[in-house]
């Protein structure tokens, strides 16, 4: 027989293991935010990189390799 004082233990144990999985999505979705920002920000400075004259292709700007 169950016994409703060791369901309802259970269920706090439960609902406190939500809300560390809720804090940890929220922790992973600034850092996705932040990641964001950052890239907008470097798309920006290659916007004006590729605004420099002389510079025609991205490729002349730097030779990568085929295969990474």
């Amino acid at each position: 027989m169950v016994n409703l004082s060791t369901v309802k233990n259970e269920f706090g144990k439960f609902g406190n293991l939500l809300e560390k999985t809720h804090k940890k999505i929220q922790e992973a979705g600034n850092v996705i935010e932040e990641a964001i920002t950052k890239t907008h920000t470097i798309e920006k400075k290659f916007d004006k990189v590729n605004k420099i004259p002389g510079i025609e292709t991205e490729k002349e700007m730097i030779e990568l390799p085929e295969k990474i």
